[in-house]
């Protein structure tokens, strides 16, 4: 009904009728004098009586709307992971009783409610478009009366993470979780996912478990519930009810005492103790002293402004950290420091609280030995600044690295014993620091999915400081020349290059830097490498990884699908493997890209091609390798398929040498001559790189005769080429160490075995030298009996070095012709000076030398190393990943694309793309909330050329190890599989038979008359299924189903639980022995039923991997294709377009 004028029983409106007697008054009645407008308020006031004593319960209308303020619930807001917003109103709630539908889009309704349940509950029905809401902030619940909330998830269902912090389970007297039945009606695509999860028996059977909330949500307040979570395929979204309940005496104090909250309290910010001085004027004359070095007046200001009341108090109320504006320094505690003075710097550090800088640090280090007493000495004032400011892991790392350093400036100059005490103190300081991180990482664990891990360890080991705003610069403009007030946090968003203060500092970087194998090979800064190499969004979009989750979370999921449908076991680790590899290509692409483990895959596939064609090129230069001795001259003849093997190894060695140098000048910038001072191997690549470029320009002029080279100068080239080969290939090495992780020591030890012989060399030589020359003068008084030169002689003494000495020198002298008292004294002379070199150089010298490299070569730290060198490596590909970059000699190619424009687009929901039919080809966003911007146009080429290159392979490779499991799978599948299979048809064929429950509270002789026939037929097949004689007691069959009492906890079972449970008794039982015969009928159905189930098995292994393993992923990798391009060339596209409307506009106006 609605309600409006009525008209008085007995009259006939004007205006002709409408329903219910009502009647609107026509347009001419209305537009009347005066007397017809006072006769109309007259009928108005009639027709409000009549309404009044006709309806005496009000309208349709005002019914439900004094129904929904029965509703304890203001309003609901729901935010979808997209960006939509959705607010939901106490109309859109529903009473929660039997034959009220569960989910808003599904035909799942309640049964009788558990008696346990509070009566006249208001709820919302699960939403089936928020299934996989991650959002921490999925609903905001707003009340007008005090409210009790309840969630109810699916028994099938995974917990949230935010449900136990908020909840706890409901139960009942006798401590068992109440639930609530559902009858479920599931749709064709519902029973086929079931069926491909292996749980559609279980899902029929699911009910709704309740869990409570742990406080009253009282008026006006709000609750901030999260989302499903990232869920499985056989999970369902939670439900949410709501119960009034009335406030105790405790809680209404509670309530009044967060009301009085309200009240003002006095501020203090007009008590002064003498003269108030204003900031500006006060902190001008603190810089001034400080400036000036006046001890004794910084430290009367310090002392007496620390002595007012904390709200009236300079250094309470602002952070005078910063300089101002017209000082060279950023901080004001590197005014003195730069100045050298240590009293005024420590006077700052203690008592102003100012933040340190490594600037000030190093002074402190500097003059280690004296700093006053009177601070704690060096160390304790760095333990107080420690204690006082957060994130004491990186200033720890930075304290560390400047004591590092000091100790390698004062080598020979100063006493070191002092500095290295402290070390070994904060080194120590460092690894329990480590420690209690690991705990409390452990600790959290369970709580964190392996993304929030990843972030947490990287807030912890390598945080980059945060950037600040452009107005960052103004702001300390202001601060400081207008006398304005700071927070203290606002230090910490300074626009630093590079960091400044200690708690800026990455430990990770700092290890990096001072090659600490030890930092990095605690376990965790171990686990966030691994974790790292993986990648960041990888990680957070295989969360489930090494689980049996039917998720797009777990890579292995569909394998798992394998599995449930009887086509392998566990144990097929290589089928499992393939299917991962597939998922890598497939839902996880774009997320496997943006990985430092992608990024090296690349660049192995490179240099095993660079090697490939460095092989074709010797083949061009060097013949006779291949069993064709042509002459090297004549070989050279101008050849299209020689220049483009010499080109292509040219565009390699070009591309090896951009990509040294992108790195080093992107990611070291104004420090890349010192990174190339410390890494003396980088160096030399670049040197090899550039003089391997040049030679490949000459031999490309060459083989088209654009210039002449003569045979010798050919030959010296070719020698200079070969001598270059050990070193391309051993850069290969440094490539393989992610695969090879030992393989780093390794060549690590070497380098330091040759550094020690470049060492050992310079006595050797010296030596050698000498023993040359006694030789040489002996020689040449022989004549021509020894025609041995210097250098001759010197090679002589180097072979028999390494070798053995020839004595035949000795022999010949005897047998010339010389004079036999003078062959005898020179005879002699050989053998003392020989003997002297024997004993000198081979014994001692050669012996040391072995002993410095056993002593170099220390297995404890091989472990350490190779943590280290992995470490370093997944760092460069890591920032291969944020730079946007790729290897050589894709590199070159993107350097030729660079004049494309760059953008960078936001990505789209999963849902997006399944419109369309394809995968989701900017990743899995709910599960990446922290990771929402893609690029566009030239950063957008390395992933075009991952989906061309590596994407194909990996797929090829996935594809392969399927195919190859085909007959072991379908051998599998006939033997043992089937019963799996069978089972799922058999759940999906049949029809659910189901008991009506009983409903307790509802009382009635009737219901319980049919409950107990009902549970008596219901005992006695269990009983038949148990094997018993006399069935048993319905109230005995519901007491051991639910371990409690019936009455209390209302809970009751199917028939098909029973039967389940009786299967499983069952089971755990001897099974009877069989006779001969009936063996070999088994065994005869067994052989007959093999080859049917075996074809059968083909063909359906064969259906999944034509759909799922190869026409799926080839329409998803052409989409994939397209959807890149497209972003390529999109913004050049729009850029063209703003250019184009620019010029249409100014042609208009002409």
């Amino acid at each position: 009904m609605t309600s409006g004028p009525v008209q008085p029983p007995g009259e006939e409106p004007q205006g002709g009728r409408l329903e219910h007697g009502l009647a609107m008054p026509s347009s001419c009645f209305v537009m009347a004098n005066r007397e017809v407008r006072r006769q109309e308020r007259v009928a108005a006031k009639y027709a409000y009586i009549w309404l009044r004593k006709t309806f005496p319960d009000g309208t349709e209308h005002q019914r439900l709307r004094s129904e929904s303020t029965a509703c304890p619930v203001a309003s609901i807001l729901l935010q979808d992971d997209n960006g939509d917003v959705e607010m939901l109103h106490p109309e859109n709630l529903r009473k929660l009783c039997s034959g009220e539908r569960v989910m808003s889009d599904e035909e799942a309704t309640f049964m009788a409610v558990h008696p346990g349940f509070p009566d006249d509950a208001w709820y919302l029905p699960g939403q089936g478009r928020y299934w996989s809401n991650n959002l921490d902030e999925h609903m905001v619940i707003r009340f007008i009366k005090p409210t009790r909330v309840f969630v109810l998830l699916a028994s099938l269902s995974q917990e949230p993470r935010w449900l136990s912090d908020q909840f706890h389970k409901f139960r009942d007297p006798n401590y068992v979780q109440i639930q609530l039945r559902v009858s479920w009606k599931l749709s064709l695509s519902s029973k086929l996912t079931m069926l491909l999860t292996g749980q559609l028996r279980e899902a029929r059977q699911q009910k709704l478990r309740v869990f409570r909330a742990k406080s009253v949500m009282l008026p006006g307040e709000e609750m901030r519930l999260g989302g499903p979570g990232l869920a499985n395929l056989n999970d369902l979204p939670y439900l949410v009810a709501f119960k009034e309940e009335k406030l105790s005496n405790a809680e209404m104090i509670q309530q009044s005492l967060a009301a009085s909250t309200g009240l003002q309290v006095a501020r203090l910010n007009n008590f002064n103790i003498g003269r108030n001085m204003p900031f500006n004027i006060w902190f001008s004359t603190f810089v001034k002293a400080v400036k000036r070095n006046r001890l004794a007046e910084v430290r009367l200001m310090l002392e007496t402004d620390l002595m007012r009341p904390k709200a009236v108090s300079h250094l309470a109320t602002h952070d005078i950290s910063l300089a101002p504006m017209e000082e060279k320094e950023q901080m004001l505690i590197d005014v003195p420091a730069g100045r050298q003075h240590l009293k005024m710097t420590c006077l700052l550090l203690d008592r102003a609280a100012c933040e340190l800088t490594y600037k000030a640090l190093k002074l402190i280090v500097h003059n280690w030995e004296d700093v006053p007493e009177a601070y704690g000495f060096a160390a304790g004032l760095l333990i107080t600044y420690l204690r006082r400011r957060g994130r004491p892991l990186s200033t720890v790392a930075a304290i560390l690295m400047a004591m590092r350093a000091e100790i390698a400036q004062r080598a020979g100059r100063k006493p070191t014993a002092a500095l290295e005490d402290a070390l070994a103190s904060f080194s120590d300081l460092q690894a329990r620091l480590m420690y209690q991180y690991a705990e409390a990482v452990r600790l959290d664990s369970t709580a964190l999915d392996p993304g929030e891990r990843m972030d947490l360890l990287m807030a912890l080991l390598d945080a980059a400081p945060e950037a600040a705003p452009a107005a960052a610069p103004v702001a300390k403009s202001a601060v400081c020349g207008s006398g304005m007030g700071r927070t203290k946090s606002a230090v910490d968003k300074l626009v630093l290059g590079r960091p400044m203060l200690l708690h800026q500092f990455r430990p990770l970087r700092v290890a990096f830097m001072d090659k600490e194998y030890a930092f990095t090979a605690v376990p965790l800064v171990e686990g966030y490498t691994r974790l790292v190499w993986c990648g960041r969004e990888f990680v957070q979009e295989t969360s489930k990884d090494n689980t049996q989750a039917m998720s797009v979370l777990n890579p292995t999921f569909v394998f798992v699908m394998l599995c449930n449908l009887g086509f392998a076991n566990k144990g097929a680790v290589l089928l499992a493997l393939g299917m991962r590899w597939w998922h890598y290509c497939t839902f996880s692409s774009q997320a496997f890209f943006n990985s430092p483990r992608a990024r090296w895959l690349l660049h192995l596939l490179c240099n095993v091609w660079f090697l490939i064609i460095y092989l074709q090129v010797i083949h061009v230069i060097l013949p006779s390798w291949w069993g064709v001795p042509v002459d090297v001259a004549d070989h050279f003849q101008h050849s299209k398929l020689n220049t483009i093997t010499v080109t292509l190894f040219n565009f390699f060695i070009l591309g090896n040498l951009v990509e040294t140098l992108q790195f080093i000048l992107l990611r070291y910038k104004t420090d890349a001559f010192r990174f190339l001072a410390q890494e003396k191997t980088t160096l030399l690549f670049i040197v090899v790189d550039v003089f391997m470029l040049v030679l490949g320009v000459f031999w490309v002029l060459y083989i088209n005769q654009v210039i002449e080279i003569d045979t010798l100068t050919i030959t010296q080239l070719m020698m200079a080429w070969g001598s270059m080969a050990p070193l391309l290939w051993g850069r290969c090495l440094l490539v393989m160490i992610p695969l090879i992780q030992p393989l780093g020591p390794m060549l690590g030890t070497m380098k330091a075995m040759m550094l020690e012989v470049a060492t050992f060399a310079v006595p050797w030589l010296v030596i050698t030298v000498g023993f040359a020359i006694s030789l040489d003068v002996v020689l040449a008084a022989a004549g021509d009996l020894a025609k041995m030169s210097f250098w001759e002689v010197l090679l002589f003494l180097f072979q028999g070095f390494v070798g053995d000495l020839d004595w035949g020198v000795v022999e010949q002298i005897r047998d010339s012709d010389l004079p036999e008292d003078m062959a005898q004294a020179l005879a002699a002379y050989v053998i003392v000076v020989l003997v002297a070199y024997s004993v000198l150089c081979i014994l001692l010298l050669g012996n040391l030398l072995i002993a410095i490299m056993t002593n170099r070569y220390r297995p404890e730290q091989a472990k350490s190393a190779s943590i280290f060198n992995f470490a370093m490596a997944t760092d460069r590909y890591q920032f291969q990943v944020d730079a946007h970059l790729l290897c050589s000699p894709l590199n070159v190619v993107c350097f030729l694309f660079s004049w494309l424009p760059t953008d960078r687009r936001v990505k789209l929901h999963p849902s997006t793309f399944w419109r369309w039919g394809v995968t989701f080809l900017d990743g899995f966003t709910p599960a990446t909330p922290y990771h929402v911007w893609l690029p566009c146009g030239h950063e957008e080429l390395p992933h075009l050329f991952f989906l061309t290159c590596i994407n194909p392979l990996v797929w090829a490779c996935s594809m392969m190890l399927f195919w190859v499991h085909l007959p072991f799978c379908a051998v599998y599948f006939a033997t043992t599989g089937r019963k799996a299979a069978i089972k799922q048809m058999s759940a999906l064929l049949s029809s659910s038979r189901r008991w009506h429950s009983f409903a307790v509270r509802q009382g009635g002789e009737a219901q319980e008359a049919a409950g107990g026939a009902a549970g008596a037929e219901g005992s006695g097949a269990l009983g038949k299924r148990l094997g018993a004689d006399t069935p048993l007691s319905s109230r005995s069959v519901r007491s051991f189903a639910s371990g409690s009492d019936p009455m209390a906890s209302g809970t009751f079972m199917d028939v098909e639980e029973i039967a389940g449970l009786g299967e499983q008794m069952l089971g755990n039982e001897v099974p009877a022995p069989q006779t001969r015969s009936a063996a070999l009928r088994n065994a005869a159905t067994e052989l007959l039923v093999f080859p049917i189930f075996a074809c059968a098995g083909l063909v359906a292994y064969v259906g999944f991997g034509l759909v799922v393993v190869v026409f799926a992923p080839t329409l998803w990798w052409l989409a994939a294709l397209l959807w890149s391009a497209w972003h390529v060339m999109r913004p050049l596209l729009r850029k063209l377009g703003q250019r184009a409307r620019r010029l249409l506009s100014q042609c208009f106006r002409c």
